[in-house]
């Protein structure tokens, strides 16, 4: 090959150029910035991806300007920090500084620099590597924002759940809430409406906190509506009208704020929030907060506040709930001393006063407890009716405080009949204190413009000369005011009573021998189940038919057996006698449980609960067929005795229910803690429901109270449809009285049962309305 066929070699220069144009061009149009500057700062290059952040030119930079001049204050300081650094090490990486553009925006870099050095280690010069972060940062300071918001309404929230554990009171817990949205939610105010169902469609501020007291806004009511017109357009009413949560991310340029941007801009709102309060699907009110900054609700927040408000509903409800119950409490343990006609002290309370005036009162001091009994009151009562009969036994009661005034305590112990306790009082001085009753009586009661007049009786028993025990005295005062019935003064002192002693005896005798020769019967009244109208149980019930006087009222020979040994002996033989019928049903296919009753005595005696276990042993009756029922009294009796009997029979399957409830004394907090299954409506509530709203209130409370406690309930004497109705309605488990079944024999009960058709006592249709 000839040299002229080998090609020409390129020019060398101009490969240079074009190298150094290519390595120009990629310097000018990389993705990040750079420049380069002296070592005191002033630029000496900058590329054309960084001016074009910037904003400027070339030749506005290059000569002129050194690199701090382009950094905001605010990176300043950390900026010459890195420099005195720098200056040592000779690199930096990654340094974030805010640079301000041309425009006077700012954006958000990345630099790295590293110095160049001659032979000697001089600085020569520096070269920088910057990078835009700027989107990252404001997503990163977005979130953060976020992050921020979404932790105060978590503190919020927190904090909320923290108050309603001890809330007892429905505008002390909105206060409390409202104060925490403003000082640990950070927002500017907070506000809690209800919405009036007035022509206005009002919203009544219930609660309100602001972190300036001179703030305001569409939380004044006269301002405030929930109605479809100008007013009803902020937040809140919208809110409540729509039940959805509402938000105005910019007051000052919403136009549906347009009422509301001047109260707004005077205040410094910007955003605000309106979240709906629902109680059993009813919109019954809205939480609003307001923030100072505009946007301040975003999704994440919005859903968390969506949350306290559905916490600040459900808290609401349970505060209201709390109240009522209390109420419920209040009103059943209120009922547990006094007697509800006439709001004098009952039996209960009058017995503990007698007691602590023994206690207190020095020896030898006397008290003077008188009975006041209204002669012929039966004749009254069938001449002007029950209503009328009350509202006289009221007046007289009124009468009676009014003009003891308040030297002496007075309380209501039988249907027709008062006591009057006076304390340090000798016998002359009761004598008077009689007399001044006798006349205060004498004038016509008027009812419905009918004067009616009445005849008192007063029985004197004084203590210690008469008793020295409550119970005695008051039974002695008793017997004294029967004396005084037959008197020409129609006032008596207790001075020993044949009745007392002879009557007693011998019915005592019988009693005793009636165990022995079986002359006592059980008979059996159903109790029928609401929910299911099915028959559920039934009551065991004792009759006693004596050889000469005919049949014995349990109200007569009870209180004897009460008072004497003689109950534990009837008891046994009750349950026995009911264990036996148990056993021969459960042969017949026929399975029904039975109550029985057993008294303060029984649960006195140490091996009462192991008679009755052993007794269900022995007659192979499975314990959840029996039950027992027992008063207040004997609750109250022995309470840790009491308590550890009912636990073991519980262990042993055996349920127990309250008797009599509401006629005793005892407290609902032992109650509570007690292991029995349910409370037994007293029959002379059941009786006067229809004829006293205050009576009725008192077996809703009741009814209500053992819900609360998971409780059963169980209605006695129920007489006529009304009343099962209303019973129905109140939500009572179980009736039990007359207008079912009066007591009758085993044979007897075992045949109704089978033929019991609940239809034809409405009691489908009443369980259907239950379910």
């Amino acid at each position: 090959m000839s040299n002229s066929s080998i090609p020409p070699f390129p020019d060398a220069s101009q490969s240079l150029r074009d190298s150094l144009l290519e390595a120009r061009a990629l310097y000018d149009q990389a993705g990040c910035g750079y420049h380069a500057a002296t070592a005191e700062g002033l630029l000496l290059e900058v590329n054309d991806t960084l001016l074009q952040w910037l904003g400027y030119q070339r030749d506005e930079l290059v000569g002129k300007r050194h690199f701090r001049d382009l950094i905001t204050p605010a990176s300043q300081p950390t900026f010459d920090v890195c420099c005195a650094q720098f200056s040592v090490s000779g690199q930096v990486r990654n340094l974030e500084v805010e640079l301000i553009c041309a425009s006077g925006e700012a954006i958000v870099a990345l630099v790295s620099a590293t110095a160049v050095r001659d032979r000697d280690g001089h600085c020569r010069y520096v070269q920088a590597l910057l990078v835009d972060i700027s989107v990252r940062h404001r997503a990163e300071r977005r979130a953060e924002r976020l992050a921020q918001r979404t932790f105060r309404a978590l503190r919020v929230l927190s904090a909320m759940n923290a108050e309603l554990v001890n809330a007892d009171q429905e505008k002390t817990f909105l206060d409390a809430v409202c104060r925490m949205v403003v000082n640990r939610g950070g927002y500017r105010l907070a506000s809690v409406g209800y919405a009036e169902h007035d022509r206005q469609r009002r919203v009544r501020v219930a609660a309100q906190a602001s972190a300036n007291a001179n703030d305001g806004t569409d939380n004044d009511e006269a301002s405030i509506s929930w109605a479809d017109n100008a007013i009803g357009q902020g937040p809140t009413g919208r809110a409540i009208r729509t039940g959805t949560l509402q938000i105005s991310q910019n007051i000052l340029t919403d136009p549906q704020m347009t009422a509301w941007q001047d109260q707004a801009r005077a205040a410094g709102y910007q955003s605000a929030i309106a979240l709906p309060l629902s109680a059993g699907g009813v919109v019954i009110g809205a939480l609003s907060i307001w923030a100072p900054e505009p946007d301040a609700f975003d999704g994440d927040e919005a859903d968390l506040l969506m949350e306290l408000a559905n916490g600040l509903a459900f808290g609401i409800h349970t505060v209201r709930a709390r109240i009522e119950h209390l109420r419920a409490q209040e009103m059943v343990a209120w009922l547990a001393y006094h007697d509800p006609l006439t709001g004098l002290a009952n039996r209960p309370r009058l017995l503990i006063r007698i007691r602590d005036a023994m206690t207190q009162t020095a020896a030898g001091q006397p008290l003077a407890l008188m009975t006041v009994v209204i002669e012929r009151f039966s004749d009254i009562l069938a001449g002007i009716g029950v209503r009328p009969a009350d509202q006289l036994l009221a007046q007289v009661a009124d009468r009676l405080t009014s003009t003891l005034g308040g030297r002496a305590s007075a309380a209501r112990v039988g249907s027709k009949s008062f006591a009057v306790l006076l304390i340090d009082t000798a016998e002359a001085a009761a004598r008077d204190c009689a007399q001044q009753l006798r006349d205060a009586m004498r004038p016509s009661f008027m009812l419905a413009g009918i004067p009616v007049g009445i005849e008192i009786s007063i029985g004197v028993a004084m203590a210690p000369a008469h008793a020295d025990d409550a119970e005695t005295l008051l039974l002695r005062s008793g017997l004294a005011a029967r004396a005084a019935a037959s008197s020409p003064e129609a006032c008596e002192f207790y001075s020993g009573s044949a009745l007392e002693d002879r009557r007693w005896l011998a019915l005592l005798g019988d009693l005793r021998a009636a165990i022995e020769e079986q002359q006592l019967r059980l008979y059996y009244q159903p109790k029928i189940d609401v929910r299911s109208g099915q028959v559920a149980g039934a009551e065991a019930l004792l009759r006693w038919t004596h050889p000469q006087r005919g049949k014995v009222s349990p109200a007569e020979f009870m209180p004897i057996a009460e008072q004497t040994g003689v109950i534990a002996q009837l008891t046994d033989y009750v349950l026995d006698a009911v264990l036996r019928q148990l056993r021969a049903w459960c042969d017949q296919g026929f399975v029904l449980p039975v109550a029985v009753n057993v008294s303060v005595r029984n649960f006195s005696d140490a091996g009462f609960v192991d008679r009755v276990i052993s007794g269900l042993a022995r007659h192979g009756v499975d314990p959840s067929l029996l039950q027992l029922e027992l008063t207040e009294s004997t609750l109250m009796e022995e309470p840790s005795r009491t308590r550890s009997q009912l636990s073991r029979l519980q262990r042993h399957g055996v349920t127990t229910s309250i008797d009599d409830f509401g006629t005793g004394y005892s407290s609902l907090a032992y109650i509570a803690n007690l292991p029995v299954a349910s409370l037994k409506i007293d029959r002379s509530f059941v009786s006067r429901m229809h004829d006293s709203p205050r009576v009725q209130g008192i077996v809703a409370a009741t009814i209500s109270m053992a819900e609360a406690l998971a409780l059963g309930t169980v209605a006695e004497g129920v007489e006529n449809r009304a009343q099962a109705e209303a019973l129905i309605a109140l939500g009572c488990d179980q009736l039990q009285g007359y207008w079912f079944c009066r007591p009758v024999p085993a044979d007897t009960l075992r045949n109704w049962v089978q033929s019991f058709q609940p239809q034809v006592w409405g009691l489908v249709q009443s369980a259907d309305l239950m379910s």
